[in-house]
């Protein structure tokens, strides 16, 4: 990792320089290196970074939603009920606060070449296919599914919305709009439908949604070599 672009080993000390809403209880932290190397960062879309802050012992990983060769990094997190990381983020970091952050990390990634790709997610797993949207030739990107609670909650929904991508939205609290608890079954075999059984699934969301997803696939025989899931380590 040191040795691609704005790289660096261990801990690096990053300054937030920006922190906005994204939707209900997410938030973009935007960082910047505290030190004179000021070089753009390299990275693959789809990896994440562990940051620790300021008095909490554990890191915690945040997949990157900026796109690679920027001199600033950032993240989007949601608030977490018992989240002790993301609630200090939330409600303690501030503008001009550092965290230590270790290198870019993961191994979810599209793979390179022109095959038709498919991305699928849940809750705050849609930032990885916001990293996704913003370094992928959209000509690739075939058909982009998500599931959230609430349009009020689904965070990068007017960036998919503005693409001109095939986007379906489903939210699954009672007197919200596109109300559905939505059958995975058919949901696959629409997905199918559009990009083929030989394109590339790329899931990201709760363990439960990523592992009933993959299953649905493979019962259309989807090679499981084909269908991809984001995992932290």
């Amino acid at each position: 990792v040191e040795n691609r672009k704005g790289g660096w080993q261990g801990e690096r000390e990053f300054r937030l320089i920006k922190k906005y809403a994204k939707a209900e209880d997410t938030l973009c932290f935007e960082f910047v290196p505290n030190d004179s190397d000021k070089s753009k960062i390299e990275f693959t879309p789809g990896q994440y970074l562990t940051i620790r802050c300021p008095g909490i012992s554990s890191p915690r990983h945040y997949t990157i939603t900026s796109a690679p060769g920027s001199k600033t990094l950032q993240c989007t997190t949601r608030l977490m009920p018992k989240g002790i990381v993301s609630k200090y983020m939330h409600t303690t970091l501030d503008i001009g606060d550092c965290c230590l952050v270790a290198p870019p990390s993961g191994s979810f990634s599209v793979t390179r070449g022109n095959s038709k790709i498919v991305l699928i997610s849940a809750g705050i797993g849609v930032t990885c296919m916001a990293a996704f949207l913003r370094s992928i030739p959209k000509r690739r990107i075939k058909s982009v599914y998500h599931v959230d609670k609430t349009p009020q909650r689904h965070a990068f929904a007017e960036e998919f919305d503005e693409s001109g991508l095939d986007c379906t939205f489903y939210y699954t609290y009672p007197d919200t709009p596109n109300y559905l608890r939505p059958n995975l079954r058919k949901v696959v075999e629409s997905l199918i439908a559009k990009a083929g059984s030989k394109a590339e699934y790329y899931i990201c969301g709760p363990e439960d949604f990523m592992k009933s997803m993959r299953q649905r696939l493979e019962e259309q025989h989807v090679n499981p070599k084909q269908v991809f899931t984001q995992h932290y380590q």
